[in-house]
């Protein structure tokens, strides 16, 4: 087994003892928290729709754990409540918390924003839509698309 010295003074003390050589998830040159994007979305409707290839025991849980990886990217939605049987269900997205206050428009009559954080780069804002089913063997399958 080599010591650590000898592998740097092998390989230059540059080296890194940890290589990682996977894509990163937003490709590189695209910023993966910009869901106006059109490509951008692409890629994270993709991701979304995965949950659909997992069965869970509870819906509410595959829109929870979905939940947790859309705020990764500062991106949020309100409670949905699944109940038993097959359904949709849509709810609109918030992006960063939406905005609060003077957008810098200069306009004189003190107006302020109070918005999603998306429907000012996309009109009418973005939603994630839900269609949700029960199986036969007791548990439920979850389709996701933000629209």
């Amino acid at each position: 087994m080599k010591t650590y010295k000898s592998f740097v003074t092998e390989h230059g003390a540059s080296a890194s003892l940890m290589t990682h050589d996977a894509a990163p998830v937003e490709d590189g040159s695209k910023n993966i928290a910009n869901v106006s994007d059109p490509e951008v979305l692409k890629m994270v409707n993709a991701f979304v729709g995965s949950i659909a290839e997992r069965e869970y025991l509870n819906a509410n849980h595959a829109i929870s754990e979905l939940r947790q990886k859309l705020m990764r990217i500062g991106v949020t939605f309100p409670n949905v409540e699944i109940y038993e049987g097959d359904g949709t269900a849509s709810v609109p997205l918030t992006q960063y918390g939406g905005r609060y206050g003077n957008d810098g428009s200069g306009t004189a009559d003190g107006q302020l924003v109070n918005d999603d954080g998306i429907s000012h780069k996309v009109d009418g804002g973005l939603s994630i839509n839900f269609k949700y089913m029960d199986l036969e063997n007791g548990s439920c399958k979850v389709f996701a698309k933000i629209a």
